[in-house]
C-alpha cells in the first residue's frame, strides 16, 4: 500500500460502501440498474470529477474479488442444459457479435485515419465487453434466468 495508510484506505473504503448502498437504493427505487449507480459513483468520486478516491493496488484487489464472486454466482445460475441442446442463437451471437462489433469500429476508423494498427486497436476494444456488467444488469432486474440472459451467458462461454 505505497502512499496509502491503512486508516486512509479504510476511510475511503467505508465511504465507497456507504455511498454505494445509498445510491444503489436510490437507483432501485427509480427502477434502474445498480451497476449504473456504481459506475456513476466511481466517476463522481474518482480522479475524473471530485478527485476524492484514487485507484490503488488494494482497491483493485478487492474489485477483482468482487468480479470473481459475481461471475461465480452467474456460473451457478447458468442453465448448462441449454448448452447441451446446442442453442443456435448463442452460437450465432458468439460468432457474429464480436465480428460485427469489430467491423463497425474498424472500418470507420480505418477510413478516417488510414492507419491499420490504430484501426485494429479501436475495433478490438469494442470486442472486449464485460460479461460481468451484463450479468449484474440482468440480475438487478430479476431476468438472470430468462432465455435472453442464458443465451448471452452461453455465447460468452462459447
Amino acid at each position: 500500500m505505497a502512499g496509502v495508510t491503512p486508516i486512509k484506505f479504510l476511510f475511503e473504503y467505508g465511504i465507497i460502501l456507504i455511498l454505494s448502498l445509498i445510491i444503489a437504493e436510490f437507483f432501485r427505487r427509480i427502477r434502474q440498474s445498480e451497476a449504473l449507480a456504481y459506475l456513476i459513483l466511481g466517476i463522481f468520486l474518482g480522479p475524473s470529477f471530485l478527485n476524492l478516491i484514487y485507484p490503488s493496488e488494494v482497491l483493485n484487489f478487492i474489485a477483482e474479488i468482487g468480479a470473481i464472486m459475481l461471475l461465480f454466482t452467474a456460473g451457478m445460475e447458468t442453465d448448462v442444459s441449454i448448452l447441451k441442446k446446442g442453442n443456435k442463437k448463442a452460437v450465432i451471437l458468439a460468432i457474429f457479435g464480436p465480428l460485427l462489433s469489430f467491423l463497425f469500429l474498424f472500418v470507420p476508423a480505418y477510413l478516417l485515419t488510414n492507419d491499420f494498427i490504430l484501426s485494429f486497436f479501436v475495433g478490438a476494444t469494442s470486442v472486449a465487453t464485460s460479461v460481468g456488467i451484463t450479468i449484474k444488469i440482468f440480475s438487478d432486474f430479476g431476468k438472470i434466468k430468462s432465455e435472453e440472459a442464458q443465451t448471452i451467458l452461453i455465447a460468452a462461454v462459447i
